[in-house]
């Protein structure tokens, strides 16, 4: 509970600009509904569990979820900020994870729309990363904005679902 505390901030939307100049909630709160009840690193850090900076990260590998630090967190997400992904990106990877730094983020999902994929490639690619995915509605509305098919944003949070609950399984305190 306390490394989803540290590691917590919402992304906000509207329509325009960056998530940042939008400005942010209160992400431990926001972080923990995303994950459910007993989730709550989970959703700490996919909601965009980053402390200072807003969440551009929707997914990431369990490892980087188990880390106890979140310097690659922070990394991936001000690299989402700073150097979006493009539609050029698209061709160095087969998978959403475009710069293959083991997460998932908005600006990447934006390029593979962007690019004209189908919505099957699409989510063929965000399946291909084994990677736990979560969407705030923030995010949600932040995708759609930008593009994103109603469709893909409805099905990112089910996707790698079992690989969510091998996580969440592995996490659950062990009885006494």
């Amino acid at each position: 509970m306390l490394t989803a505390l540290s590691l917590g901030a919402v992304a906000c939307s509207e329509s325009s600009g960056t998530l940042q100049q939008q400005g942010g909630a209160s992400g431990a709160t926001g972080g923990a509904v995303v994950g459910g009840e007993g989730h709550r690193l989970l959703g700490g850090l996919l909601s965009g569990a980053l402390g200072a900076v807003d969440g551009y990260i929707i997914g990431a590998e369990t490892d980087k979820i188990r880390s106890t630090s979140r310097t690659a967190a922070v990394q991936a997400n001000n690299g989402a900020v700073s150097l979006p992904a493009s539609v050029q990106d698209i061709n160095n990877s087969d998978t959403a994870d475009l710069n293959h730094d083991g997460f998932v983020t908005l600006d990447e999902v934006i390029a593979l729309s962007a690019a004209g994929l189908p919505d099957e490639e699409i989510l063929r690619r965000l399946q291909a990363t084994d990677q736990v995915l979560e969407l705030t509605d923030d995010q949600r509305r932040y995708l759609r904005d930008h593009g994103v098919s109603q469709s893909i944003i409805d099905q990112i949070p089910e996707i790698n679902g079992s690989v969510r609950e091998q996580f969440l399984q592995s996490q659950a305190p062990s009885p006494r």
